[in-house]
């Protein structure tokens, strides 16, 4: 049997003046049109739609029908005009509900090459200067309740004061209120030093160690430790035009040396079980060779500008 609209619409409109019934309205409420327009309902009033003049809109709904009506005129009575305003309500609900459940999230992307640095102001004015090869990500659209920045390569961080700051990594997690530090979270591993204020590291096992003014922390292998430092530093060493390592794999000094200087290294010998002790600069490419390859006894010859093979 098809259904009689009409007589639905005055249903609703009864209903929503309580003018109904106990069993006629128990058994409309138990009916499938009424649990399909709830449930609508319920959605739609989670809502804020903008303001709408209902009185309004039926004028105009009424006025385009008289202007098209060519037949008898048929008068909408009191229940059914209710029934056309509750419907209405729904509709801007959830003409509503898909606006701003479908706003684009406001992820910001940032990334260096080799040999580039740059330096990015976040939102709440706090600021990262990234070394090369470095890729940071956020929320803009979400940072007022959540200050997170993904994290890999290396930056140096000033933290504005305010809502907790984090830094998140594939080893572990940097947690602030306000203060300044350097990242370098590289596939080899995670370095951390704290310049001032104090910060709260934890690796990806939970383990945490709390860095003031002047400490630093490392990750390699999952393992968090604390680092001895040997010198008080007021900025990182790259941000000075150098890069230093302690006992590193040779294979992650080329690595840094590729993208310092924005070339390519070729290596014709097994170096797995090399490590190198020392440092170098970012501005004479000849003297970085010779303090990493040269102190090694490694041959190595500059094919080009931009290709060294070593022997």
């Amino acid at each position: 049997m098809t259904p009689n609209n009409d007589i639905e619409d005055e249903a609703l409109g009864r209903w929503l003046v309580n003018d109904m019934p106990e069993d006629e309205r128990i058994a409309f409420e138990a009916s499938d049109d009424f649990q399909t327009y709830k449930l609508i309902s319920s959605y739609a009033s989670e809502l804020e739609p903008p303001s709408y003049d209902m009185e309004a809109a039926y004028a105009k709904l009424r006025a385009r029908t008289d202007e098209k009506k060519s037949g008898k005129l048929v008068k909408m009575n009191l229940y059914k005009r209710l029934a056309l305003a509750a419907s209405i309500l729904v509709l801007v609900g959830i003409g509503s509900f898909f606006i701003l459940n479908n706003s684009p999230i406001q992820t910001i992307k940032h990334t260096t090459a080799q040999g580039q640095v740059k330096t990015v102001k976040l939102p709440d004015h706090s600021l990262i200067e990234m070394n090369n090869l470095t890729t940071v990500t956020y929320n803009e659209s979400l940072w007022d309740e959540q200050r997170d920045v993904e994290l890999k390569g290396e930056a140096f961080f000033k933290v504005t004061k305010g809502k907790p700051f984090r830094v998140l990594m594939e080893n572990g997690m940097i947690e602030v209120l306000g203060t300044s530090f350097n990242i370098k979270d590289r596939n080899y591993g995670t370095e951390i030093f704290c310049f001032t204020g104090k910060v709260r590291v934890t690796d990806s096992k939970s383990n945490a160690l709390i860095l003031t003014e002047g400490m630093s922390a490392q990750i390699k292998k999952g393992t968090l430790l604390l680092k001895k430092t040997e010198e008080a530093l007021k900025t990182p060493l790259w941000k000075q035009g150098l890069s230093r390592f302690e006992n590193a794999p040779l294979e992650d000094v080329i690595y840094e040396l590729q993208g310092q200087f924005n070339i390519e290294i070729n290596v014709n010998q097994n170096i797995s079980d090399r490590f190198y002790f020392g440092s170098y600069p970012h501005d004479n490419l000849d003297q970085a060779l010779e303090l990493v390859f040269g102190s090694m006894q490694l041959d190595y010859v500059k094919e080009s500008d931009s290709l060294i093979v070593v022997k």
